[in-house]
Order: structure tokens, then sequence, then C-alpha cells
């Protein structure tokens, strides 16, 4: 195991390394963003990692998330990142929980992370999840829109009252103004939505579009970020 992390050991130090790959982060939504955040931390050597999320791989998953294939498609999301997960590095302690997330954040057990990362798309479950970390002082850092753009180089992390060009954000922040939530770290895009998003006919939910590079992209920001204040030093 040494071998396989030696550059990024040699990088920032054996204490720093230490201290940083025994925290604890849990991702909530193993989509384009949830799954390049954990494989990122993965392979960074992180000691355990835990997830929750209750959906399927579907073929439409393919384009963006980052353990989907045609062999795993109808398997539940959790099981496919774990199967990756331990393609990569089989000693790391792996958590997972099928579940969706509505009004149950407590039984989660938030206060034994050091990090909470939201990449959920239901903005009812950011919200309660949000809250629920602001009341407990829990950090957290929250994705807001990825798709109908195609400029990664636009994305940014920010205060969600300071975001620009997102529905998504604009929405986030009416409802965290009325659940007295101040301030959210968040990644969003500076890029203006290049289309609307599509309503299925069969389903009330609306799609956005999405490109193969730009989910992945805030999702490896994410994991910088995460592990930049565990860094003495680090700006």
């Amino acid at each position: 195991m040494i071998q396989q992390f030696s550059r990024t050991i040699n990088l920032i130090g054996d204490s720093q390394y230490e201290k940083v790959v025994n925290k604890k982060v849990i991702v909530f939504g193993v989509g384009g963003v949830g799954s390049a955040t954990i494989e990122a931390l993965v392979r960074f050597g992180f000691k355990s990692i835990t997830f929750v999320d209750y959906d399927r791989v579907d073929i439409s998953n393919l384009n963006r998330q980052i353990f989907s294939k045609y062999a795993n498609v109808g398997m539940l999301k959790c099981l496919a990142m774990k199967e990756r997960i331990h393609e990569i590095n089989d000693d790391i302690k792996v958590d997972y929980f099928i579940k969706k997330l509505v009004d149950n954040v407590d039984q989660f057990e938030l206060s034994e992370y050091d990090y909470v990362v939201d990449a959920i798309d239901m903005i009812t479950a950011k919200l309660n999840l949000i809250e629920y970390c602001h009341k407990n002082n829990i950090k957290i850092i929250s994705s807001m829109g990825t798709g109908n753009r195609i400029r990664p180089d636009l994305l940014t992390i920010t205060d969600v009252y300071k975001t620009k060009n997102d529905p998504l954000a604009k929405v986030m922040r009416r409802e965290l103004k009325k659940r007295n939530v101040k301030k959210l770290k968040v990644i969003c895009s500076e890029e203006i939505p290049i289309t609307k998003s599509i309503r299925s006919e069969n389903s009330s939910k609306s799609t956005p579009f999405s490109a193969s590079f730009v989910p992945p992209v805030s999702g490896y920001m994410i994991a910088g970020d995460i592990i930049k204040p565990f860094i003495e030093g680090a700006d």
C-alpha cells in the first residue's frame, strides 16, 4: 500500500498524509459528482469512505458516472461503487447506506464524520441535510448544478449567496433563508446553462442534459477542497 500511494506521500509528507487519510467523509449521492469525489478520495489513500444512495445504474449514467459500464446496468449504485473502489484499493473500509434521504438525516450519525458531501439531486433532501449540518456544526460542501454545461473551467467553490448563473443555487438561496442558514460552501458553475432541462413524458421530474467531463471535474474539486484544510500550510 505504501508503494501504491508513494507519489502522494512524497508530495505532502508522511505526517501530513497520515493526518489526511484518517479523516472520515460521507458522500450523499453516488452520481456524476459524488462518484468522482469518492474515487478521488480513494485514490488519494483514504482509509475509509462512506456513501449513501438508493438508485440503480441506468444506461444513461454511462456518459458521466465513473463506476458505470454495460456490465453493471441495473445494479445498485452503492454496490457498483463499492466494486470499483475495491478494484483500486482492496484494503479500504467501505460503508454504504442504500437509503433515500428525506427526513431521516439523524439516522446517519453525521457527528462521527469530519466532512459531509451533498451531491444529491433532490432539493428537499439537500435542504434537510444542509440544515442538519448547519444546526450541528458539521462541515459540509454542497454541489449545485453541473448539468446543461460544457465549461469545467467555470466551476468554482464559493458561498451559495455569492453564486450566479445557477438556477439550482437560486432556489437553494431562497429556501435556505427560510431555514435561517446564512452561509454554505458550494461548488457551482458560472457558465450560463446552454439549454433548458426537459421533462420526461412518464415523469414529473425534469432531466438536465450533461457532458462526460463537467460533473466529474466538480467531484474532483470537492475532493481537493476537503483535503486542503487538513494539510498544514495550505492557503
